[in-house]
């Protein structure tokens, strides 16, 4: 409270000295000499300097109504102070989400011009690069040349090439000083860190990273003023708070603890009061937003977790505040109060994303090891009282609060301007007020001018309102605001018209009433997009898709067009353009020749059995029995691991995934009573892993990921892995019960697979000019069991074989998936693709045969056995079926044991890619097996590592030609086959051959030490009374028999 009270003595002060200034003006000699002795009385305050200081501050997720001078409830005194001594803006405006809002803040131009229109990656497009560009300059930049030292604290943010440091990182961007993070993650052991050029590590205890920043931002203003105090400082400080994961230190969470348990719909409705009673707006507030539950529907267990994730949210911006209250006191130390200004906003609406997947076993949320959201009730609530939320161009997702302190110029002070701003504003603000150069060239690039406006007058005249036009575009959800009217389109839905001066809140849409006014303002919109690099089918594209033109060729006929002087010219020219492009095609068709296009299906919980083509005499798959005729089918072929997790890293990796220690699927099952203690799983694929999305972009092609990935948290996946176009699902296998990352509108009771085949396929359409890779990861056929009702009628009314399972539901799943297969080879055909691009379908462990929790049977591995979870065949040995037209010996099957791990140099070499010194790859290319399925890779053994209980117990396997080893870790039992004569693993011949038995045994002991494998080890706790039970590793509780259903669906 000390240095509140300060700043409310000096805010008097500056009042009485501001008037005394006043009347200093008057041009009398006179005047100025009966004033001297009271000039001479007035403290020492030291006079402003030429140029003022600068720091801008930036929250990361904040919504509208967040702070309490916005309405909030949480505790923000130092930036309520910070308000009441400066200026609030109610109607400024950030670019919707993290990446765009930074590039336009540290640019002064719309996104797009930056090169960061969507998120840092790389998309192939100049808007879309992912990092800034050439064509503009940073405030540094700027800055720097007027005489400014500057500093950055905290997330970045502005590039995809965060593994060493590049002209995009801070440093090469002016910065003089630079402590941060390149994005988001754990708030307690935050990475990559980075300190000016050189990543750093956290200290392992008492270390949070929002304490962190405020720190070090204090550090590099006490150094400043100890070393250059002549000089004018701007200071960048982007806190990660309150971003996801929710993370706080204890003391801050109790001190909201409860305080939520009255639900969002009341704290919607007490901030909507509190704005209107600050005169901030005169909107009515908006309806919950329909994805949030009323709170009074949830249990007492949700509210209790509910309230607690708020707690945790409130506290992590009450640390932030705490923080900007330090770098506050130090400029009052520094007595350069008066001459600085302090901006303060955040880079979009709060977030309603749904990610858990990093979040570890029994964590308590607002811990280390947890990994929460606030989720879309909570963001609701923060963005009060607006629709939508961070990624939308609606009032929620783009609305901030803006705080703007200046004592020397700021007179009107706690006042509220109406006039609307943009954080393009930002930059040309600081051009103004410190007499510095914009550029027009910069290392012989043209720089692209400013997009926005000074805010100068605005801090002088609050009063006073200009009408602005304003653009957005994110993910294919585009705006533009024209004096009061606004037409907001949400990706894929029809244009929607407000008169925000009565309708801030957007319940009235006038698009249908005022037609022409909707088309003038759309027109208007579209001459923006064109101009900055808006792709012109954006409204097709979540998230933005690689589009790949022929700049070379287009761009030699606008120099030819320009340069004709005469029809004689026009024609040779012509026929010389002609020649260019025959050329350039020829070429073209001549490297996709050597590099085909790859897609590669791969289905969740697929039996060996499952198609037609293997064997199976209940499900219909016509379009996977036609790519086994066109292809080449394996009859021996393994996942890496029976569960989802392992496998699908080893796919990514293209090694075995016990070097990864990700051995189970994530989180994995604990059972605390067993035998065994089981090795601890990795929570993620490792960032270093070159994944074949990276290795086939470093060949030139466009990269893609759709589905499920399984892998680790957001911040692990496939757009983090090198994967140029990414889309995330997981849930079940409807809409609304299925979900995205980035979050997308999914239309209502849309069917997961087809949705997914749907982008998979828009994805080849718009890539077809160039190699593309696309991986389509299937949830189906992975419980729950699921699919149209008019597909499960036919199966139900189907004659049944006298054996196997034959359930229905399963059955209309597989015919589901046979559908994608169909669609995608007839998409291909269409675009006259197929002669020149490779086909893979596999799956990524066993058939299940029942879930833990019972209920009807799924399916049967019949003649394999057991099911997922297990190393017997049945849960290891799935379909495989390769189309390669011209290379692939069309309708041969192959018998060679091979295994996940053979995909990546698979790719590699079908890509012509460089292999990656630093990775070990495990894996041996298929491409000889596809030419001639009879032939032999150098290879003796496969190898296979499950140390973990699941539908059996901790073991380790090995195949030899035609035998396999199976050694049980609890027991030691050995299990010897010969796969040749036994398939069904029904005879152990352990006994009768012992010495092969060893010698496997031996194989697989040197195998896990060469590779690190993790072993699991007696438990000293082990109970056989209550060893099967399953324990929740998110709540350190016992799962209730009845709830088991929800761990059946987790792997």
């Amino acid at each position: 409270m000390r240095t509140l009270t300060q700043r409310t003595n000096r805010n008097i002060m500056h009042q009485n000295r501001n008037s005394q200034y006043a009347f200093c003006q008057l041009n009398s000699p006179v005047l100025l000499l009966l004033l001297c002795p009271l000039l001479f009385a007035i403290p020492t305050i030291p006079c402003q300097a030429e140029s003022p200081n600068i720091i801008l501050i930036m929250a990361d997720d904040l919504g509208f109504s967040d702070l309490g001078c916005y309405g909030s409830e949480i505790q923000t005194p130092h930036l309520d102070q910070l308000a009441k001594d400066g200026l609030r803006f109610s109607q400024f405006y950030n670019a919707g989400r993290c990446c765009p809002t930074r590039a336009s803040l540290m640019t002064g131009l719309y996104p797009h011009q930056a090169g960061i229109g969507w998120m840092n990656r790389n998309d192939k497009l100049p808007a879309y690069q992912g990092e800034l560009n050439q064509h503009c300059v940073s405030i540094p930049q700027v800055l720097s040349p007027a005489g400014y030292q500057c500093y950055h604290v905290g997330k970045w943010h502005l590039t995809y090439r965060m593994r060493e440091a590049n002209e995009n990182w801070p440093l090469g961007r002016g910065f003089l000083r630079a402590y941060g993070t390149g994005g988001g993650g754990n708030y307690f052991a935050p990475r990559p860190l980075y300190e000016d050029n050189q990543h750093i590590q956290p200290p392992q205890q008492d270390y949070y990273v929002t304490d962190a920043f405020s720190q070090r931002a204090v550090e590099y203003l006490k150094d400043h003023a100890q070393n250059q105090p002549q000089q004018p400082f701007f200071m960048y400080l982007a806190y990660t708070a309150p971003h996801f994961p929710l993370h706080a230190w204890p003391k801050d969470i109790a001190r909201y603890r409860g305080k939520y348990l009255k639900g969002w719909d009341q704290f919607r409705k007490q901030r909507h009061q509190k704005m209107q009673n600050l005169g901030l707006i005169n909107s009515p507030l908006s309806p919950r937003d329909p994805d949030a539950k009323s709170w009074e529907s949830l249990t007492e267990t949700e509210q209790q977790e509910w309230d607690l994730r708020m707690s945790v949210y409130a506290a992590m911006i009450t640390s932030m505040d705490r923080g900007i209250g330090q770098v506050l006191q130090q400029l009052d130390e520094m007595k350069a109060t008066d001459n600085t200004l302090v901006l303060f906003l955040s880079d979009n609406g709060a977030s309603a994303e749904y990610i858990d997947r990093g979040h570890q076993p029994g964590a308590v949320t607002g811990t280390r090891e947890s990994f929460r959201c606030a989720e879309v009730g909570w963001a609701n609530t923060s963005n009060t009282p607006f629709r939508f939320h961070k990624m939308w161009m609606h009032e929620g997702g783009i609305s901030t609060p803006l705080i703007a302190r200046w004592p020397e110029q700021i007179k009107q002070t706690g006042d509220w301007t109406q006039q609307t701003g943009h954080v393009v504003d930002l930059l040309a603000t600081f051009v103004d007020i410190t007499k510095a150069e914009y550029p027009k060239t910069r290392n012989g690039k043209q720089i692209t001018p400013l997009a926005g406006i000074s805010l100068l007058p605005t801090f002088h005249h609050p009063e006073q309102t200009k009408p602005r036009t304003l653009f957005w575009e994110h993910e294919g959800n585009k705006a533009i605001h024209e004096g009061n009217w606004k037409l907001v389109k949400e990706d894929q839905h029809d244009w929607e018209l407000y008169d925000l001066s009565q309708d801030r809140s957007e319940l009235n849409d006038l698009a249908k009433s005022q037609p022409e006014r909707s088309a003038a303002l759309a027109d208007v919109w579209q001459a923006w997009a064109e101009k900055v690099g808006v792709p012109l089918d954006i409204a097709a594209r979540v998230p933005i898709f690689i589009v790949k033109s022929k700049p070379r060729i287009s761009s030699l006929k606008e120099d030819l067009d320009m340069n004709l002087k005469s029809l004689h010219q026009s024609l040779l020219f012509a026929v010389c353009l002609l020649l260019i492009s025959v050329t350039a095609l020829h070429a073209e068709q001549k490297i996709s020749a050597d590099r085909p296009n790859i897609v590669f299906i791969l289905i969740d919980d697929m039996g060996w059995p499952d198609p037609v083509s293997y064997g199976n005499q209940f499900h219909d798959t016509p379009h996977i029995d036609q790519l086994a005729s066109d292809g080449v089918r394996f009859t021996d072929f393994y996942a890496a691991c029976p569960v989802c997790s392992p496998t699908r890293a080893s796919i990514q990796a293209g090694q075995y995934q016990a070097r990864l220690h990700l051995t189970d699927f994530i989180p994995g099952h604990w059972r605390p009573f067993e035998k065994l203690i089981v090795p601890e799983n990795a929570p993620h694929l490792p960032l270093e892993i070159v994944t074949p999305g990276e290795l086939l972009q470093s060949a030139d092609y466009n990269t893609a990921y759709f589905g499920k990935w399984h892998l680790g948290p957001e911040t692990h996946n496939p757009d983090q892995q090198g994967y140029q176009t990414s889309l995330v699902t997981g849930g079940r296998h409807f809409a609304p019960r299925f979900r995205t990352t980035p979050s997308t509108r999914i239309p209502n009771k849309a069917y997961l697979a087809d949705f997914l085949t749907d982008k998979t396929i828009e994805f080849i359409r718009q890539n077809k000019s160039k190699p593309f890779f696309v991986q389509l990861s299937h949830y189906a056929v992975h419980i729950p069991l699921e699919a149209k009702q008019q597909m499960i009628r036919k199966y139900q009314q189907k004659p049944k074989p006298a054996y196997g399972i034959n359930n229905p539901v399963y059955a209309a799943m597989v015919a589901h998936v046979d559908d994608s297969v169909g669609r995608i080879v007839a998409a291909l055909e269409e675009l006259k693709l197929t002669e020149n691009t490779v086909v893979i379908f596999t799956s990524d462990n066993g058939g299940l045969r029942k879930s833990f929790s019972g209920g009807d049977i799924v399916s049967t591995n019949a003649p394999l056995r057991d099911e997922k979870g297990s190393l017997y065949e049945g849960g290891i040995r799935v379909p495989l079926i390769i189309k390669w037209p011209g290379v692939a010996a069309a309708g041969k099957t192959c018998a060679e044991p091979t295994i996940s791990i053979d995909f990546w140099p698979t790719f590699a070499e079908i890509a012509h890619a460089t292999l990656q010194e630093h990775q070990t790859i495990d894996g041996l290319s298929l491409l000889p097996l596809l030419k001639d399925p009879s032939s032999h890779l150098n290879r003796e053994e496969i190898y296979f590592h499950y140390p973990h209980y699941h539908h059996s117990t901790p073991a380790g396997a090995i195949r030899a030609g035609d035998w396999k080893l199976i050694e049980f870790f609890a027991d030691g039992n050995l299990e010897l086959y010969n796969l040749q004569q036994d398939v069904s693993e029904t005879t152990n011949l352990s006994a009768k051959n012992p010495e092969k038995a060893a010698q496997l045994q031996q194989k697989l002991a040197d195998w896990r030490t060469r590779t690190g494998a993790a072993l699991p080890v007696k438990n000293p706790k082990y109970d056989p009374a209550r060893a099967s039970e399953f324990w929740n590793r998110r709540t350190n509780q016992p799962v209730p028999e009845r709830r088991k259903t929800r761990i059946d669906q987790t792997n």
